[in-house]
C-alpha cells in the first residue's frame, strides 16, 4: 500500500443534509464536526453547497441523500471539505446522518452520532398562463392540482414542473378543486419534455450529474472491468460495457462514465462502416485507428449522435470524448484550434442534450474557451508535459480534473493533491492491472 494512500474511506450518510457533531466520546482533541448546507429546501434540480469541518484529515469520502450517492469529496489535512449537487428526485425525510471509515472489505465506525434533520424538497409553483389546456409537465401521478379554468392535460414526461402550455382549446369553466396532495415520489419528477400541447418543462439539468470537484476515480478499457474500486466514477469503454455492467456500478452507488473516441476512428468498432475514407486522415499512432476531419461536421454529427444515444440507453452517467486534440497532431488534415474548437463545443452541447455530464479530454490549451461547456476534465500526464495548470481553470469552478500517470513512480501525487487535481497512477494499457490513487 502506498504512505499517500489512506486505509478507508469515510462516507458522509445525509440522506437529509443537516448540521451534526461527533460523539463526545470519540477523539476528544479533535475538533467538533460540522456540516453546513445551503440551502436547506428547494426543488429537484436545486445546487446545493456542502461544507464541513472537524473530520478525519486527507480522507476520502462520499454525499449520500436519501440512498443516493450525489457527490464524493476529499478533506484537506484541516480535515474540512467543500462541494456541491443537485438535488436529485425523492422524498423529503429525517434520516441519521453519520461519518464511518470504509475500507474495500469492511467498516470501522468512527462516529455513533445520532443527529436527524431534513433537508424539504419542494415543487416549484406552476405558472399561470393563457387559456390552454394544461399540459406542462404537471406533478407526479397522484399530486395533480384541482381542476381550474380548462381541463387538466396529461402530464408530461419525465421532468420539473413545466410552464403551462401555449394556447390551446379553452374548455369550460370549473369550480376551483382542492389542491391535490402529494404525488408518490412527494416531489416533481426529473426532467423532460412536457405534454403533448404544452412548451417544454424548465429545469432541463435537474436529472443531469453534476459532477464534483474531488472526484475519487477508477479507469479501464480494457478486459473485464474490476468493479471493486472504493470510487465514486467508474470510467469504462462504451461499447465494450452492458447495461448489466453499468446497473452494477450504479447498484454500488458508482456513477459511470461512457468513453467514445470523437476525433478518430477505430476499425474494430462496429460503426466504422459509417466513416466515408473522405474523413479518414493518418494513423494515430495506435493500430487501426485514424484521425477524422473534424471540419466534415454534417458527416461526423450523426455517428457521434448514435454513439451517445448508446451510451444514455446503457444508462452512463457522463461521456469521456476522446481525442479532441486532432488540430494539434499530424492528423493528415489542415486542422486548426477554431476548427476543434467547434467541433468540441457541438460535442458538449450534444452530449447535455441527452441528459449526461461530459469531460473535456486532453487539449488544455482551449480551457479557458471550453471549461464553461464542459463538467470537468480529463488529461493524460499533464504532469509530465508540464500542463496540469492548464487544467486549473475548472477547479476554481467546483469541476474536476482528473489526472492519469504512466510512470513507474507516484511521486507525481504530491503536485497533483496541492493543486487539487485527483490524480492516479494506471498502466498504460489501462486494463485494470495497475491502479494506484493519489488520495
Amino acid at each position: 500500500m502506498l504512505p499517500h494512500r489512506p486505509q478507508g474511506q469515510a462516507i458522509v450518510v445525509m440522506a437529509a443534509l443537516a448540521g451534526f457533531a461527533l460523539s463526545a466520546g470519540v477523539a476528544s482533541a479533535r475538533p467538533v464536526a460540522r456540516l453546513v448546507v445551503s440551502p436547506d429546501s428547494g426543488a429537484v434540480g436545486t445546487r446545493v453547497s456542502v461544507r464541513a469541518s472537524g473530520l478525519p484529515p486527507r480522507v476520502n469520502g462520499l454525499v449520500v441523500f436519501d440512498d443516493r450517492t450525489v457527490a464524493s469529496f476529499r478533506t484537506t489535512t484541516a480535515g474540512s471539505f467543500a462541494t456541491r449537487f443537485a438535488v436529485p428526485r425523492g422524498r423529503s425525510v429525517r434520516a441519521v446522518i453519520s461519518t464511518r471509515m470504509l475500507g474495500k472489505d469492511r467498516g470501522a465506525d468512527v462516529s455513533q452520532s445520532a443527529h436527524t434533520t431534513s433537508f424539504k424538497v419542494t415543487a416549484p409553483r406552476s405558472k399561470s398562463g393563457s387559456t390552454g389546456s394544461k399540459h406542462g409537465g404537471s406533478n407526479g401521478g397522484g399530486g395533480g392540482s384541482g381542476a381550474g379554468t380548462g381541463s387538466t392535460g396529461s402530464t408530461g414526461s419525465t421532468g420539473s414542473t413545466g410552464p403551462t402550455g401555449s394556447t390551446g382549446s379553452t374548455g369550460p369553466t370549473g369550480s376551483t378543486g382542492p389542491t391535490g396532495g402529494s404525488g408518490p415520489s412527494g416531489g416533481p419528477p426529473p426532467t423532460g419534455s412536457s405534454g403533448p400541447t404544452g412548451s417544454t418543462g424548465g429545469g432541463s439539468s435537474a436529472g443531469t450529474w453534476d459532477p464534483p470537484r474531488s472526484l475519487t476515480w477508477y479507469w479501464q478499457l480494457q478486459g473485464t472491468v474490476n468493479n471493486t474500486e472504493p470510487v465514486a466514477v467508474y470510467d469504462i469503454d462504451g461499447f465494450d460495457n452492458t447495461t448489466s455492467e453499468v446497473a452494477t456500478l450504479h447498484a454500488k452507488g458508482i456513477r459511470a462514465i461512457c468513453y467514445i473516441d470523437v476525433g478518430t476512428a477505430e476499425n474494430w468498432r462496429s460503426d466504422y462502416s459509417s466513416f466515408p475514407a473522405s474523413v479518414l486522415g493518418a494513423a494515430n499512432g495506435w493500430p487501426g485507428e485514424k484521425w477524422v476531419d473534424v471540419r466534415q461536421l454534417s458527416v461526423l454529427e450523426p455517428i457521434m449522435t448514435t454513439r451517445f444515444r448508446m451510451c444514455k440507453e446503457k444508462g452512463f452517467d457522463a461521456v469521456e470524448p476522446d481525442n479532441m486534440d486532432g488540430y494539434e497532431n499530424k492528423s493528415g488534415f489542415p486542422l486548426t484550434a477554431a476548427n476543434q474548437l467547434t467541433y468540441d463545443e457541438w460535442v458538449a452541447g450534444e452530449v447535455h442534450s441527452l441528459g449526461m455530464a461530459v469531460f473535456q479530454k486532453n487539449d488544455g490549451e482551449q480551457t479557458a474557451s471550453l471549461k464553461s461547456h464542459f463538467d470537468g476534465a480529463l488529461t493524460e500526464e499533464c504532469n509530465v508535459y508540464e500542463e496540469c495548470s492548464s487544467f486549473t481553470p475548472y477547479l476554481a469552478e467546483g469541476k474536476p480534473v482528473l489526472n492519469a500517470e504512466y510512470r513507474s513512480s507516484n511521486a507525481f501525487c504530491t503536485a497533483d493533491d496541492g493543486t487539487g487535481i485527483m490524480g492516479a497512477r494506471f498502466s498504460l494499457e489501462l486494463n485494470g492491472k495497475t491502479f494506484e490513487p493519489c488520495w
